[in-house]
């Protein structure tokens, strides 16, 4: 449900943020227009590493090993800071043993990045010899 919300969120304040400027008279079609293949390709690469990400979360290790990240650490820390009522933190919970070790978690992690990338470098080069 968070994660419709959070989509939800990113679709719609561009689209309010447009309608304001456009209320006030500034157009920025024409600005997106003019950019809309490398707003394409910063979205298609932003879906590669958000898809590696849900992907290494998705494994058996992967949700805990993104527990004890910097980036869910810190994430915790602001949190905690927040005035934010006790009825709507998650208790602490246990993971089930797995047989993968969470050493190898970065490196699929990464692997899930990378390739992508090899593989759109090779086919655009590729194209352009054809």
């Amino acid at each position: 449900a968070s994660l419709g919300l959070v989509h939800g969120v990113g679709r719609a304040i561009p689209l309010i943020l447009m309608s304001v400027l456009a209320i006030l008279g500034i157009s920025v079609t024409k600005g997106l227009t003019t950019k809309r293949v490398k707003i394409e390709n910063a979205t298609g690469w932003m879906l590669i590493v958000i898809g590696a990400f849900l992907i290494i979360n998705g494994l058996p290790e992967g949700h805990e090993w993104y527990e004890h990240t910097f980036v869910h650490q810190g994430w915790n820390q602001l949190v905690e800071k927040t005035p934010i009522p006790a009825e709507f933190e998650m208790p602490e919970h246990e993971h089930e043993e797995s047989n993968i070790p969470m050493d190898y978690v970065p490196i699929v992690l990464f692997g899930l990045v990378v390739f992508p990338i090899i593989w759109y470098r090779f086919h655009k080069k590729e194209e352009a010899t054809a």
